[in-house]
């Protein structure tokens, strides 16, 4: 029998997430709906103090706008500090919504400006386009310092999940690009390598999807192998044969690396 390594306080949270097991074309959709309905049914805290502003930003070449969420104090801080934040789901799913309760909660404790990407989803986006999308609001920000109100010099980029490894990807393209600097990334439980995380079964026995949707371990597997299939649609991206954090590590001056179920943590 496996046990049950996931924290007591965190069980019930769980119950209200959909199940992604057997994620396929014909019913990624309905799960995507799923997914927003349950972040809608969980309680959250309410910040007043915290407004909120929707937007679109200039695309990549060729791509539509993106839309962004601007989450800003209710009491305006001159030259604030600014997060470009981009929300979790698999690069499949979800929406800055996903995120809608950490992104208040970050700016009514920090006095900074997230800036919430809703970037393009896969398959009918695969890679290269949800990256593209953040590094054009990334590069937005950056360039419209001035009329948001935020300092450029305090600029950085945070996820969780798919949004944390698409962090660490954003820092990389910042560095080689040389257009925008990045004073700090913040990874949480990225989603960094389709390399790893769901070749061995034994090493993930504490996934949480076991718990929540009890038919085994190897249905968190094939979820984030799911996932990674459709983003990739069988290209193999080039990049050096090591995980994309190690390189990522050094592209920026500051890191925080938070990790959680055990097929995520084992990647770094």
């Amino acid at each position: 029998m496996i046990q049950n390594s996931v924290a007591p306080e965190f069980r019930e949270a769980l119950k209200v997430l959909p199940s992604f097991d057997g994620l396929s074309d014909q019913n990624l959709a309905a799960t995507r709906k799923a997914f927003i309905a349950a972040i809608r049914n969980v309680p959250v805290t309410e910040y007043p103090d915290v407004t909120l502003e929707e937007c679109h930003v200039p695309g990549p070449s060729g791509a539509p706008d993106v839309p962004v969420v601007i989450y800003r104090p209710k009491d305006k801080h001159p030259h604030a500090p600014a997060l470009v934040y981009i929300h979790s789901g698999g690069i499949v799913s979800g929406t800055p919504e996903v995120d809608d309760a950490r992104c208040r909660q970050l700016v009514n404790e920090l006095g900074l400006v997230i800036f919430s990407v809703d970037y393009r989803l896969a398959p009918e986006a695969p890679y290269p386009a949800a990256i593209e999308d953040c590094y054009a609001v990334l590069k937005w920000v950056h360039e419209q310092s001035a009329h948001l109100d935020i300092d450029r010099d305090r600029l950085v980029i945070g996820g969780d999940s798919a949004g944390g490894g698409l962090t660490a990807c954003l820092a990389l393209l910042a560095r080689d690009r040389a257009e925008v600097k990045v004073l700090f990334q913040l990874l949480i439980y990225p989603m960094l390598d389709d390399r790893r995380g769901f070749l061995t079964l034994e090493a993930i026995s504490g996934y949480f999807v076991e718990f929540s949707h009890p038919t085994g371990a190897r249905s968190g597997i094939l979820t984030i192998f799911c996932f990674w299939r459709r983003v990739l649609n069988a290209v193999r991206v080039s990049r050096p044969e090591k995980a994309v954090l190690v390189e990522a590590m050094w592209s920026v001056h500051c890191l925080f690396l938070q990790m959680a179920c055990r097929s995520l943590r084992n990647r770094a």
